[in-house]
């Protein structure tokens, strides 16, 4: 147990994940108080990365502790971790695009961008034979959550 508490990555990612939970919670909370339907949508989507970004935090928190502890790797855990993963950016993504496009009149086929690009991604991934869970997740990450990030900026 000692070994665990020596461990850096067991507060990482469990404060991590943490406080994207507590950062949906509050976008959550206080969507209320927005005045624009559009933005209400639009903030949902960045309350969803959260609460799909927390889940892929804790449960990477809960494979260090199984690793840590001697257990090895749980497959299960290491699945759970990567599709909550790609999810979460691809939310993110979608949280960009509405965000930039609330203004605009022909947002619709904008919109769907991140729906089509995820389904190009999937493409990808089965043509190529990608069966690593990781490397799906690492292409997700490379991909999406750049994207996601750098228009979120924006």
């Amino acid at each position: 147990m000692d070994k665990l508490f020596a461990e850096p990555l067991f507060y990482i990612f469990f404060i991590y994940g943490i406080s994207f939970m507590v950062m949906a919670n509050i976008i959550i909370g206080r969507i209320t108080s927005a005045t624009s339907i559009t933005l209400v949508s639009s903030f949902y989507m960045l309350a969803f990365f959260g609460v799909a970004h927390g889940i892929c935090e804790l449960t990477d928190w809960a494979r260090v502790i199984g690793r840590t502890l001697g257990r090895g790797e749980n497959v299960f855990l290491v699945y759970t971790s990567q599709i909550f993963l790609i999810l979460s950016f691809v939310l993110l993504l979608q949280f960009a695009v509405n965000i930039l496009t609330y203004k605009s009149e022909k947002k619709g086929l904008v919109r769907a961008i991140p729906v089509v690009l995820f389904a190009v991604y999937l493409a990808v991934v089965f043509s190529l034979g990608i069966s690593d869970i990781s490397r799906m997740g690492l292409i997700a990450r490379y991909s999406f959550g750049f994207a996601g990030a750098a228009l979120s900026a924006i």
